[in-house]
């Protein structure tokens, strides 16, 4: 692999992403995401810490030690994980309730969390357990239920109607210029946080989802919310994600591959070339070397020690 020259923890706690740039960071996760679960692979471990950039912005996951294997060739079985792995902010709730789980549902939630502290330059809770207290309110339901039965619940099945139903039109995404820009310049700056996005996250007053998505752009709800659905079952796939119009809609620095043919005297063979196409609405930011990594900010934290 290509030397990374930045890790996406020291990118964020750089303070200078802007939302555009974030969003092509978030893109390109998931579409790592999508390679994995085509192979039948799960990660498990997904974190800013893993998820490495290069000098030209393309995103690379890395440490794959906790990554298992859900589905084999031509099986239609889904082998669940089991065991608690992964770092406590980015868990989902049901690998620390259920011995067994879906790996899919998990990577899906950790990318919701990866998503959210890019947003936010700060987790949205310790743990997802009952005893930490943010988290608590995030799984507060009006009904009462415990967790252990959120965790539980699986999707109603679509009625006649609503499976063939043409999927409705959303008008909460922003404006998109033909640059594909979006238009509103609070959105274009970069992402301090402000004291109205942190109190909004903790009034106390606010319970379940929206004590997150709150705190988020709207034209990202929509997506987000389906991300971390509690129930596993309920929570959206990766193919489910690619359908979203504002995802969708997201300009994506990427390699563009293409098969050329070489022909010599005796053998005629193929190869691979990658074209580099940058978006057009950001630049990726950079940092001093001695910040570049999360090992260099830590032993800064400590004094160079």
């Amino acid at each position: 692999m290509e030397y990374c020259d930045y890790d996406l923890f020291a990118i964020v706690m750089s303070g200078k992403m802007s939302v555009n740039e974030i969003n092509c960071c978030f893109k390109q996760l998931l579409s790592g995401i999508r390679y994995l679960h085509h192979m039948g692979l799960a990660h498990r471990d997904l974190k800013l810490d893993n998820c490495c950039i290069m000098s030209n912005g393309i995103l690379k996951i890395i440490d794959f030690g906790s990554a298992v294997v859900f589905s084999y060739p031509f099986s239609t079985t889904i082998v669940e994980a089991s065991g608690i792995v992964g770092s406590d902010p980015y868990l989902a709730p049901e690998v620390v309730v259920f011995q067994k789980y879906d790996p899919r549902a998990v990577d899906i939630w950790s990318a919701a969390m990866i998503f959210s502290c890019m947003m936010l330059r700060k987790f949205p809770w310790k743990v997802p357990k009952l005893t930490d207290q943010s988290f608590k309110m995030f799984a507060t339901r009006n009904g009462g239920e415990s967790l252990n039965n959120l965790l539980k619940k699986t999707p109603p099945p679509p009625s006649y109607f609503e499976s063939n139903a043409v999927p409705p039109i959303r008008f909460n995404n922003p404006p998109i210029n033909s640059k594909n820009k979006l238009q509103n310049p609070q959105i274009q700056q970069s992402i301090d946080i402000k004291p109205a996005i942190s109190q909004k996250l903790h009034k106390p007053n606010i319970t379940g989802e929206m004590r997150l998505l709150n705190a988020m752009p709207e034209y990202c709800r929509p997506l987000l919310s389906k991300m971390v659905e509690l129930a596993p079952a309920c929570r959206c796939n990766i193919d489910e994600a690619f359908k979203d119009h504002w995802f969708n809609s997201i300009d994506m620095c990427h390699y563009e591959e293409e098969f050329e043919k070489v022909n010599t005297n005796k053998y005629s063979s193929e190869i691979i070339t990658s074209d580099l196409i940058k978006a057009k609405n950001h630049e990726h930011t950079v940092v001093d070397q001695s910040e570049a990594h999360i090992a260099f900010l830590e032993k800064k934290k400590n004094g160079g020690k």
